[in-house]
């Protein structure tokens, strides 16, 4: 008889209890498998003192839980769900956002791929059924590809990775974004493998905030903001040579963007912003020392 594999969910949410909640129910429908035993936790990063729990009927949980995190970022938040993580046995934790729906497949995909490679990390899609800018900047790969980092939107990493390391969510960098981007590129630099499952998709709720241009391309401005912070607290003494190579690859992309133009006009000009404005972040911050808040 197999050994049943353990996964316990994290979910961080902020007083939206109708993302949540669509969150739970696709949780609840993913195909059901018999190795699996799966717990959620879900941290409430509020100032309250009483929390709005959904209710569902959970076929395939075993168990939730909810906390309340009183300090204010979504760093403290994930913290909270790493310290919650100590006192539970489980294999694997998974890291969802708020606003995701899982593909019903996602649970039975991951089971497979984590059957076929060896790896520490694994992470796929994310993708928006109705949000080109979404999509556009989405990473695509192919099967099995080592990658230098993940993202709490989909993600699920080996429990001894974290009794190990003792990992932690950056409190500084909260405030820009990438957070998560830096927790995973450290794990990285330590060694451990971080490999892309294509078939793990998760789909990102659309909204009207995020489905326009200017939230686009401050985006984009924020990526590229990100990435002097990020950089620089994981190569402390060459960040700012890695930042020159870093933009000198992206503006390589934009002329490649440029030569597509006549066989995609519209996806390659999105592109092409996309890049500007992340080069564009890039030397804001490191030549300019420019302050950005979260994007």
């Amino acid at each position: 008889m197999n050994k049943k594999i353990k996964l316990l969910v994290c979910i961080c949410t902020q007083n939206r209890k109708k993302k949540l909640g669509r969150l739970l129910k696709s949780l609840n429908n993913l195909l059901k498998i018999n190795d699996i035993y799966l717990n959620i936790i879900v941290v409430e990063n509020e100032l309250k003192s009483r929390l709005n729990k959904s209710k569902f009927f959970y076929r395939n949980v075993r168990s939730i839980k909810f906390f309340l995190e009183e300090n204010i970022g979504i760093s403290f938040a994930r913290n909270r769900c790493l310290h919650e993580a100590s006192k539970i046995n489980f294999d694997y934790m998974v890291f969802f956002d708020d606003d995701c729906i899982v593909d019903k497949r996602w649970l039975i995909e991951n089971l497979n791929f984590i059957k076929e490679y060896n790896c520490d990390i694994i992470t796929g899609p994310h993708q928006s059924k109705n949000n080109l800018y979404i999509n556009l900047i989405e990473r695509k790969f192919e099967r099995g590809k080592s990658l230098n980092w993940a993202s709490t939107n989909n993600v699920i990493f080996k429990k001894n990775l974290l009794n190990k390391e003792k990992p932690k969510f950056d409190l500084n960098i909260q405030k820009i974004g990438g957070e998560d981007q830096l927790f995973f590129m450290e794990l990285k630099k330590k060694g451990y493998k971080i490999l892309w499952n294509n078939l793990s998709i998760v789909y990102e709720e659309s909204s009207k905030k995020r489905n326009n241009f200017i939230w686009f391309i401050k985006r984009s401005f924020g990526y590229g903001c990100s990435s002097f912070y990020i950089y620089k607290n994981l190569f402390k003494k060459t960040y700012f040579f890695i930042l020159i190579i870093s933009i000198f690859y992206n503006f390589l992309k934009m002329i490649i963007n440029c030569l597509r133009l006549p066989f995609s006009p519209k996806s390659s000009i999105l592109k092409i912003f996309h890049l500007i404005f992340k080069i564009f972040g890039i030397l804001s911050v490191t030549f300019f020392s420019y302050e950005i808040k979260r994007y």
